[in-house]
């Protein structure tokens, strides 16, 4: 096999097209929505910084800030905020 099709390393963590439409609960429990986007911020030499989520609830989307997530997981995101935070 040539070094340009070789398969890349991997690396503890989440890829973030793993992230998409997974459920949202607020800091209660309760659900609010699920991921749309993930906003992130890239670094030099290093992989992208996830600055925040985009989460669907309903017809309008919001943008949450990451020092609101207070779970970040492979099966669903919880934030602190409640739904009449957002």
């Amino acid at each position: 096999m040539s070094d340009s099709l070789k398969r890349p390393e991997t690396h503890e963590g989440l890829s973030l097209s793993s992230l998409l439409k997974q459920p949202v609960s607020d800091g209660n429990g309760r659900a609010l929505g699920k991921i749309s986007d993930v906003v992130t911020r890239p670094r030099d030499d290093e992989y992208p910084l996830v600055t925040g989520l985009v989460i669907g609830v309903g017809d309008e989307s919001y943008f949450i800030p990451m020092k609101a997530v207070s779970n970040f997981g492979n099966q669903s995101v919880r934030l602190h905020a409640t739904k009449a935070d957002l």
